[in-house]
């Protein structure tokens, strides 16, 4: 395969030195770093996103994701939100469906990199196909697409659900959109561990326990933690079950204030498995 027409002549225009990189074919940003032999903080993703109507790229390394009131905040913009497949499509007709290189002036689109890509000695990102690939120092890049630059991502993962339980609830005051399709599948990948997004309106789980009083033991908890973050759940408490139905009352819908208590939530259980007391089953592990 090769590398779209209108991105080699751009590249052309732009007279900056690179290198191109076939590698077997793969659809993630981390897969494709893998295959391709490049250390995933190197992978530069390129992340469609709509501020106010308005498409930019974002761009982070393979091992994070955007953070999208980050980014909101450094856009300025009223509403941020993921792109869709739809939109990414049209937009970027030369390229397969998620593999557009980060060249926003050849579509006429803002780019915002994350700072902990700046001064890479090299980056390597999507070349229209997800089996091409592009390489070149960070700095040549920048003089390419002149981004903004800001802290725009967050980790994946394990981290990821660390550092959600590591934040606090934001009390929502109305006028914020819920959270939709591809923004609550990123957040439920940080959370996981056995929570569902319900008709994409709330989060819920059920925690199974021993006993009836560990299942006690557990809702206090939660109901402590709920007081404490102003963020307060449904909670059903049964003999050796607790189900939490989680989301922002004031939108009647989800907000990552949901996901960061579903991420504390958890944290209080692991707080209380450290004390010998708990034995814990999540709803699907039998």
């Amino acid at each position: 395969m090769a590398i779209a027409a209108s991105i080699g002549d751009f590249l052309k225009r732009e007279r900056v030195p690179y290198r191109t990189i076939a590698h077997p074919v793969a659809y993630t940003a981390q897969e494709e770093a893998a295959v391709a032999h490049v250390p995933g903080r190197h992978w530069a993703k390129t992340v469609v996103c709509v501020a106010d109507d308005q498409p930019i790229q974002v761009v982070v390394a393979a091992d994070r994701m955007v953070d999208l009131e980050r980014l909101r905040e450094l856009t300025r913009a009223r509403v941020v939100r993921l792109g869709t497949e739809d939109e990414i499509a049209t937009l970027y007709p030369e390229c397969e469906r998620g593999a557009m290189p980060p060249f926003g002036p050849l579509y006429g689109q803002r780019v915002y990199v994350d700072m902990a890509l700046v001064g890479e000695p090299e980056i390597v990102f999507n070349a229209g196909t997800h089996a091409d690939a592009i390489g070149m120092h960070y700095n040549d890049f920048a003089e390419m697409v002149n981004p903004v630059v800001g802290a725009l991502a967050r980790p994946i993962g394990r981290e990821a659900m660390t550092d959600l339980a590591s934040k606090q609830c934001v009390p929502c005051r109305g006028g914020v959109p819920p959270l939709k399709s591809a923004e609550l599948e990123a957040f439920l990948r940080d959370v996981n561990n056995g929570w569902q997004v319900i008709d994409e309106h709330h989060l819920e789980k059920e925690y199974r326990f021993k006993n009836f009083r560990e299942a006690l033991d557990f809702a206090i908890r939660v109901g402590e933690l709920a007081e404490e973050q102003r963020h307060h759940p449904n909670i059903s408490l049964a003999w050796g079950k607790v189900r939490l139905e989680v989301w922002t009352h004031k939108i009647d819908g989800l907000t990552e204030s949901d996901f960061v208590f579903a991420a504390k939530a958890d944290r209080q259980l692991e707080t209380a498995s450290g004390t010998g007391r708990r034995s814990f089953l999540a709803a699907g592990d039998v």
